[in-house]
């Protein structure tokens, strides 16, 4: 019963994003992760190669559910690097759950306080940057362009353009292998996202309430600002078309507090994880 109250404290929003998958070389997706970290199998692309998830959104009203006056409400863009389908290459505190878990190399924000938090208490690698998004009158297509902080050369970017209307998420039978990644529990080092140790947090999103629609996205990589990531330029086709394409999702998500992975909600885990690591 001591765990109830840190389950009731969340982080909460709402989540508007375009969601991208590329396919890597294998090898070159391990350098991504930390040495603890070991990629695992998947049959979402073909062998030899991984899939890392792209997602540019922005996040509206974002604040802890207890206190609820902190922080205040927030409002920012996020765009992050995953890699999807990453095990554990030891024992890991609370359990025998090794994976699959969802790993981000980086999170780039436009919030310095979501910043802050999300390294401090998380353990997320984030990193303060400018986003430039434009949007037809329409709303059927556009761009969004991270920057520097301080001004210079785009880093990553997307343009992307709706082939479809918004449906649920229930009605794209397609989008069930994205979901499979989505719904794998985030991993993170601690402390402040540099080690030694790991911990796990939950980012669920409201399914039942979601909203997604395809989209054909033009995605370019600028910068090397990922080991492994290399600069590029991928094209996508919707997520209508096949399991591996490109979505703009609406939803809202809760984010727990950081947990012992070993007790996390991979298959044949525990569904009661405790919130704390």
């Amino acid at each position: 019963m001591f765990l109830k109250p840190y389950q009731a404290m969340k982080l909460v929003g709402q989540w508007s994003v375009y969601g991208v998958t590329i396919v890597l070389p294998r090898e070159d997706v391990q350098w991504m992760l930390p040495d603890a970290l070991e990629l695992g199998a998947q049959d979402l692309t073909p062998p030899d190669t991984h899939p890392v998830t792209l997602y540019f959104g922005s996040v509206r009203d974002a604040h802890m559910t207890f206190p609820r006056a902190f922080p205040p409400d927030m409002t920012y863009f996020e765009q992050v690097v995953g890699v999807p389908f990453v095990y554990s290459k030891r024992p890991l505190c609370g359990g025998r759950v090794r994976g699959p878990f969802f790993y981000m190399p980086r999170l780039f924000l436009t919030n310095l306080l979501a910043t802050l938090g999300g390294i401090l208490l998380w353990g997320f690698p984030k990193k303060m940057v400018s986003v430039l998004e434009s949007v037809n009158e329409g709303g059927t297509d556009g761009s969004y362009a991270v920057c520097p902080f301080r001004g210079g050369d785009e880093i990553i970017g997307v343009e992307w353009a709706a082939t479809g209307p918004f449906r649920p998420v229930s009605a794209v039978p397609s989008f069930q292998r994205q979901l499979e990644i989505m719904t794998q529990p985030l991993v993170s080092r601690q402390p402040v996202s540099v080690g030694p140790l790991l911990s796990c947090s939950d980012f669920d999103k409201i399914w039942q309430e979601a909203e997604i629609r395809p989209v054909q996205t033009k995605t370019s990589i600028r910068d090397a600002f990922v080991p492994g990531l290399a600069p590029g330029r991928y094209s996508s086709q919707g997520i209508d078309q096949t399991p591996m394409g490109a979505f703009q999702l609406r939803a809202r998500w809760e984010l727990s507090l950081p947990y012992c992975c070993g007790k996390g909600r991979a298959p044949g885990a525990s569904q009661d994880a405790p919130s704390f690591w």
